[in-house]
């Protein structure tokens, strides 16, 4: 789990810290700098695990002039992660192409560190391409490790891992009912895409959503070579067919979280706008999947429903000051429920409201 993160120069944050729990829920105005928040972690993974070779993790946002503070080209963009058992930070500019200047990986006592081309480990100093990370020296074939130079072991498999597990969703339902072609990569896009190869051998929880509303899920194979998906609802003694464009989106996104969180099983899963297409009802049991389901979440919202689901302590306020956003956590949550219960408030009438 990531303790704290630490973001400058990116998008609308020239310098957060911010600490993480378990359950993490963004709220604030429009504008305020929730998604960019959501898009440190899409960057972060795109960094550490390109889609491609050379690496260039700014191609989502159009290049490092939409990515950097204020379009600011000159300032360089640094994280920095703190998590249960390691310490990652990286500086980076994007100019001129990706460049990274500086590299930091400590796990139990050992360290890799990097400062433009040279890397340091145990004292001692190899080469590396100024484009490319620490993660992209060292590949795993089946049971095999190759690296660019010599690893110590603590620190292998958190180099191939890393990153890998971060799971970052803005679910279309439409786009997740997509036919998914069989040589596609197993995993799910941003956007849904992927969904139906994943739901064979659904999960029990899955299972029983489906079961409460007489839904079941088949999968099939096309002619063409591509996952489909459809949905079979009983109707007293009859099963109708539901073709993917009668598919409630709700359920949609529903199934694409939970698959997400019962199949994937990532160690982190970060969704902006949550309650999009989802009922109260299912805000409801995703909040508790949420809390008692083994990621770390991070979630945006503007929905009053999804607020006064959660802890107190779980909320985070975004807002935006200059140009610059700021995030804090409600410091006086004691006192704050206890004012609550006294007045009959809601969090988010207090919030939103006060």
């Amino acid at each position: 789990m990531i303790q704290w993160i630490r973001v400058k120069n990116f998008k609308s944050f020239d310098d957060l810290r911010i600490d993480l729990h378990k359950v993490n829920v963004l709220v604030g105005p429009n504008g305020a700098g929730k998604s960019n928040f959501v898009d440190v972690f899409l960057f972060l993974r795109e960094f550490i695990r390109p889609s491609s070779l050379p690496p260039y993790p700014f191609l989502y946002w159009g290049g490092y002039k939409n990515l950097v503070y204020m379009n600011d080209e000159s300032l360089n963009v640094e994280i920095e992660v703190q998590g249960d058992n390691y310490h990652y930070r990286t500086v980076i500019n994007g100019k001129d192409g990706l460049r990274v200047l500086e590299e930091e990986l400590e796990h139990q006592g050992v360290k890799i560190s990097r400062r433009y081309n040279e890397v340091y480990v145990d004292d001692k100093k190899y080469e590396i391409d100024p484009s490319l990370s620490i993660f992209h020296t060292v590949q795993r074939i089946g049971p095999m490790t190759l690296s660019s130079f010599p690893i110590p072991p603590q620190l292998l498999d958190l180099l191939t891992k890393l990153g890998s597990d971060f799971v970052v969703l803005r679910i279309n339902p439409y786009t997740a009912l997509s036919p998914v072609p069989f040589n596609s990569p197993y995993g799910i896009r941003i956007d849904g895409f992927g969904l139906p190869r994943l739901l064979n051998d659904l999960p029990k929880p899955i299972q029983e959503f489906l079961t409460e509303l007489n839904m079941a899920i088949k999968v099939d194979v096309s002619p063409e070579g591509n996952f489909v998906m459809y949905i079979l609802e009983r109707v007293g003694n009859r099963e109708v067919f539901l073709h993917s464009s009668a598919i409630p989106s709700g359920v949609v996104k529903m199934i694409a979280i939970m698959t997400v969180i019962y199949k994937l099983k990532p160690s982190l899963l970060v969704i902006d706008e949550v309650e999009n297409s989802l009922h109260l009802n299912f805000l409801e049991r995703l909040t508790d999947v949420f809390e008692y389901s083994e990621p770390q979440i991070i979630v945006t919202t503007h929905s009053p429903m999804v607020i006064d689901l959660v802890k107190v302590e779980d909320v985070i306020m975004v807002e935006k000051e200059g140009g610059r956003s700021i995030m804090k956590r409600i410091s006086n949550v004691k006192e704050l429920k206890k004012e609550l219960s006294e007045k009959g408030l809601l969090l988010s009438e207090y919030l939103f409201y006060s």
